[in-house]
């Protein structure tokens, strides 16, 4: 049977190495992490492609995450993820044909909402060219080893970092975020299962922060020459006692700490955009703003 001239459709079984390829093009990853990729994730089920004359040019990955409102009302969502245009076919428009289906696909599957973080700043004006708006913002300090060492921690509290396990670190993410009067990104466990592992691979884990009577979280994945906690959520009370902590587990020159940009603490950082957020005309309410996002796996 002749192939269609543009199709999109969603991922099968047989696209697998084509799909590989295009995300070594495109992401210049290593084959190793590629792998790890597509082995820990139900890729069939969340990636869509768009084929010209039969052949895959253009793949996106819709991975569920839903919004949580100040009012603890949830609004059913997507975030877009791994959007890649093989090299030879870009400026034509098709990852913004492939978008489109998406967004009407999850429609349909009353999926009112898109989410993405864009891979570099360039890409957030190309973002609002297709409807995306800038809603979630995190606060990224970075600190030296040194620094945190000497930081004045007046509320010394003993705290200690446990490997944790999805649903516990899910426990504690929800109850943290619920205490904060803002909107966020809920994450279901298969999401936070597949970031322990990406955090194993990293030569870190997602934890569980102690106190004798308070209890965080944190994401981590680290290098020999820097430690980046793409998650931390913890009260203000203990954050020194934990990046203290975070410091002596695992040695390293540079330190990055992303927490929520309301998240007040006596250390400065950087409140910057994070992702971008896309909503149907057919949402009843009014989108929440200022949202946490959290993870990102980028």
């Amino acid at each position: 049977m002749k192939s269609k001239p543009l199709e999109i459709r969603k991922a099968e079984k047989d696209d697998l190495e084509r799909l590989k390829m295009i995300w070594k093009l495109c992401f210049e990853d290593e084959d190793s992490y590629i792998d790890f990729y597509f082995n820990n994730r139900d890729w069939r089920e969340e990636m869509a492609v768009l084929l010209l004359n039969g052949s895959i040019v253009s793949m996106l990955t819709m991975i569920p995450a839903d919004l949580i409102g100040e009012n603890g009302e949830k609004i059913k969502s997507s975030m877009l993820y791994a959007i890649a245009t093989h090299p030879q076919y870009r400026k034509q428009g098709l990852a913004d044909k492939l978008m489109e289906w998406s967004s009407n696909y999850l429609l349909s599957n009353q999926i009112p909402v898109t989410m993405l973080v864009p891979a570099e700043p360039a890409l957030y004006k190309f973002y609002e060219g297709r409807g995306y708006k800038t809603e979630c913002f995190i606060r990224e300090t970075i600190l030296t080893r040194e620094l945190i060492e000497n930081l004045d921690d007046t509320n010394k509290a003993e705290c200690r970092l446990y490997s944790a396990e999805p649903a516990q670190y899910n426990r504690i993410r929800k109850t943290l975020l619920e205490g904060f009067p803002f909107p966020y990104v809920d994450y279901r466990e298969a999401e936070i299962s597949f970031q322990k592992k990406t955090s194993q691979l990293f030569n870190a884990d997602i934890y569980s922060i102690l106190t004798e009577d308070e209890e965080g979280c944190a994401i981590v994945e680290r290098t020999e020459e820097k430690v980046v906690v793409k998650e931390l959520l913890i009260t203000d009370k203990i954050f020194v006692s934990a990046i203290k902590e975070i410091s002596a587990q695992m040695p390293a020159k540079r330190y990055i700490f992303r927490t929520p940009a309301f998240f007040a603490c006596d250390i400065e950082g950087d409140i910057r955009p994070f992702g971008m957020v896309r909503v149907s005309s057919k949402l009843p309410n009014s989108l929440p703003q200022d949202i946490y996002l959290g993870i990102a796996y980028d």
